[in-house]
C-alpha cells in the first residue's frame, strides 16, 4: 500500500485489520470485501467510473513524499547518544 502511495497509484485491497486506516481513512483507494466477487464488482465499478480513479490519482499526485521528518527524528536519536 506505501509503494503504491509513493507511486501515486490508488489500491483496491480487501478488508483487513489495517486496510481501513491506511486506504479508506486517507483516501488513497478503495476498500471491498474479502471474496472474489467482491473483488470484481470493486474492479468492474473502479474501471467504469475513470472520472473517480483519474480524480484518485491527482489527488495522490499532490501529496508531498520526504523523510525530512524520520531525518530530523534519526538525528536527534544519534545526537542524544
Amino acid at each position: 500500500i506505501d509503494e503504491a502511495y509513493a507511486l501515486a497509484l490508488p489500491v483496491l485491497t480487501v478488508e483487513t485489520t489495517s486496510s481501513t486506516e491506511m486506504v479508506l481513512e486517507k483516501e488513497h483507494g478503495w476498500v471491498c470485501k474479502n471474496d472474489q466477487n467482491s473483488l470484481n464488482e470493486a474492479l468492474c465499478s473502479i474501471l467504469k467510473n475513470e472520472q473517480d480513479l483519474v480524480k484518485m490519482k491527482e489527488q495522490l499526485k499532490k501529496n508531498v513524499l520526504d523523510n525530512k521528518v524520520a531525518s530530523e527524528a534519526f538525528d536527534m536519536l544519534v545526537e542524544e547518544k
